[in-house]
Order: structure tokens, then sequence, then C-alpha cells
């Protein structure tokens, strides 16, 4: 989450990892039940960070998921399984349902890491000694975000997420 956002308003999974440490994203999985969060630690291991194994908590989501694929698998053994069945059944396997049947993960997870990036960029502008102020900084960030997202970032906005981002890294 380094310097300025990418034109089509997208941060690279490495770029979510860094401000994040797996500690942070296991406490956001406990609190959410957020699947996006055990693949965001998958996906940063697969972009060189390889020599850390996976944590427990990630394996422990992957084999309850695993748990799940193959009790359906054993069960299409005795009936077949139809096409929108086996959506289905992996979505809710891996997670990606809320209780009422609709998959919240990815707004949920897109607020969170907007709300991480502009705080994140709000750190760099408070820390790097380019602004004299906080509210220098936010409005910064919000006009630069803002021109590179395509819309208007209000300054709370902004502050909202450096304190939401100060919480998660325990700055």
């Amino acid at each position: 989450m380094k310097g300025k956002p990418m034109k089509d308003g997208t941060v690279e999974i490495r770029e979510v990892d860094s401000a994040l440490a797996d500690d942070s994203l296991h406490a956001l999985y406990k609190e959410t039940r957020n699947p996006i969060y055990p693949w965001t630690v998958i996906a940063s291991r697969s972009f060189g960070n390889r020599e850390n194994k996976l944590p427990d908590w990630v394996l422990d989501y992957l084999g309850l998921a695993v748990t799940e694929i193959m009790r359906f698998s054993y069960l299409a053994v005795r009936e077949p399984i139809g096409k929108k069945n086996v959506n289905e059944i992996l979505v809710r396997a891996l997670g990606f349902t809320s209780d009422r049947g609709v998959p919240a993960a990815f707004g949920q997870f897109g607020k969170r890491t907007r709300d991480l990036t502009l705080g994140n960029a709000a750190a760099a502008r408070l820390h790097n000694g380019k602004c004299r102020n906080a509210t220098e900084a936010y409005l910064a960030v919000a006009v630069d975000f803002g021109e590179a997202w395509g819309r208007e970032i209000s300054v709370r906005t902004v502050e909202r997420a450096y304190k939401i981002y100060k919480e998660a890294t325990k700055q």
C-alpha cells in the first residue's frame, strides 16, 4: 500500500499484505469469519514469501473447507450433483456466504482494504514530514486517491481510515 493508488482503483495483493501482519489478518478473520483473510495470507506466500509456512489458523480454515468439499464429493457417489449445486457447494464450503446466503466477503474486504490503503497513505504522509499536520495529510490523501479512483473522497473518510489503520497495525 505504498505510493499512489493504481489507476483502476485496485491495490496489488502484495501491497495489501505489506500493511497487515499474519497476526492482524488472523484477528480480522476471528472477528469477521471473512474467508478473504486466510486467502490473503495464502496469496502473500505465492508472491515470494514462501519461506514462511502457513499459520495454523489458515491451515485450520483450509482443513474445514476441504472437509466440507470432500463430504459433498462422497455424497456425489450416491447422487449426481448439478453444476449449479457444485457452485453453491464450493462457495459455502469456502465460507463465502453469510447467514442470509449473500456473498458479503468481497464487499467487507473491499471496504477494509480501502480503509487500510487510505490509512497507510495518511500514515506515510504524517511520518515523512511532507505535511505539517494531520489535516493537511488527510486532505492530500483524499485528493490523490480521489483523482486516481475517479470519485470524491472526504477528509473525514481519510481521518476515519487512519484511525482504523492505526488500530489494525497497533501504531
